[in-house]
This record gives C-alpha cells, structure tokens and sequence, in this order.
C-alpha cells in the first residue's frame, strides 16, 4: 500500500513539472539504404559484428552537414539532426540542396537574398503539411520544384520559408510523396538521406567564408512556476 500511495505521488509531482517549448522545424538527415551493402553484409555474417560496432560509437553518414534556414545556420549533430527556430506561419517549405550560394548584400552583414551559380547543380523540393480529407490524418506531401528561373532565393520571412542544404544535391536523396506527421505547432519534416558521396570537407570549407552573415541556432532552459520552458535563442 505504502509502495502504490509513493507512486501516486511521484506521478502527480511529474505530472506538474510541465516543459513547453517555442515552435521549431527539425529534420534528419540518415545514410542513404545502399541495398548491395545490406545484401553484402548477410551474404558475410562476419561484417554484422563490425556494423554493430559502428553503430555503438556514433557514427552517423548524416553528421557534419550545414543548411541554413531564415538567416540561422547550423550542422547536423551526431544523430544527423537540425533543428531552427520556426519563424513562418505557412505550412508549405521549400527545401534546396545546393553546394554553394551566394550573399547578395545590401550593406555591412546584411544580405537581400541568395542567389544560386547558373552553372552549379541544384535540387528543389516543396514540402506541404496538411490534413487528408479521408483519414483526417496530418501528412508531409513532397514534390520537386522548379529552378527559379532568376536563379534567386528569398530571405525575407514574411514570404516564402526556404531551407537550404549545402551540398551537392546528388548526394543527397529526398524521397517524393507523401508520409505522416503529426499535428503539432513543430515541422517535423520527412526523412532526407545522405549518399557516400557526400564531401563534408569541401562543403564546411565554402560555409567558413560566408559564416559571419548568419545566426546560430541554439537552446535556452528557463524554469517558470510549475514549468520548463525551451526557447531558440541566439
């Protein structure tokens, strides 16, 4: 008896430490599902054990990629996860993989938009989250876009939201469709992943020479009467 009261309480006393948090968008980036790889490593039990161990220390073909969003810059971690303030009230993103963009600068550190190379490679998604009439279930509806033909891209966050990826978009695979979210005041965007291909050296070199014109993103705890608040703060 004295055991189930104990719980009860400890139970009311989590129930009322509450945590809230500001909106955010968050995605993943995950290695790219090479099926000869798989099919290689059953063939060769004795590659499991090595993967296992891969596995265990972390390493992750998702970490160490920069993207941009709404002026914020920021690097996957070692779970190849982003995550950025969410500043837009739309529920339609476009996504750009691209392996350079260029600041077109009004004056000091601040820029009027992107511009994308005429003569590089870029990739353009738009991601939709809505409500299916049928299942009344919240989904992520993927489809490639158009190159702008000015080759331009806004940063202004009353219009458009724009989350650019750099790299080079062959090596990057973002599947088309549609898949289920959730019905939250977060973008948990659809799963995005990364091929072998990727040149993370090259790439992190490019975004060291236009780093001075961004903002990091980052976490800030604060404690108010019954509840933890996140905030995305500077």
């Amino acid at each position: 008896m004295k055991t189930y009261v104990s719980l009860l309480i400890l139970a009311c006393l989590i129930s009322l430490q509450k945590m809230s948090a500001d909106p955010i968008v968050n995605f993943f980036l995950y290695p790219f599902p090479y099926a000869h790889d798989i099919h290689h490593t059953f063939k060769h039990s004795g590659k499991i054990a090595s993967h296992t161990v891969e596995g265990m220390l972390g390493q992750n073909n998702g970490a160490g990629i920069f993207s941009t969003y709404a002026g914020y810059i920021d690097i996957t971690n070692l779970n190849g996860q982003t995550f950025y303030p969410r500043t837009q009230q739309q529920l339609v993103l476009h996504l750009v993989v691209a392996q350079t963009i260029v600041p077109i600068v009004m004056f000091a550190n601040t820029i009027s938009h992107w511009e994308l190379d005429k003569d590089e490679p870029a990739a353009f998604f738009r991601l939709e989250k809505k409500q299916d009439e049928e299942t009344k279930m919240f989904i992520w509806d993927v489809q490639p876009e158009n190159r702008p033909e000015n080759n331009s891209i806004p940063l202004n966050p009353t219009q458009d939201a724009f989350l650019i990826i750099i790299a080079d978009p062959r090596a990057i695979y973002i599947p088309i469709g549609v898949s289920v979210t959730d019905n939250s005041p977060h973008l948990l965007l659809p799963p995005i992943y990364v091929k072998k291909e990727i040149d993370r050296v090259k790439n992190s070199l490019y975004m060291i020479t236009v780093s001075h014109l961004f903002r990091p993103s980052r976490i800030l705890y604060t404690k108010k009467e019954k509840q933890y608040v996140m905030h995305t703060a500077l």
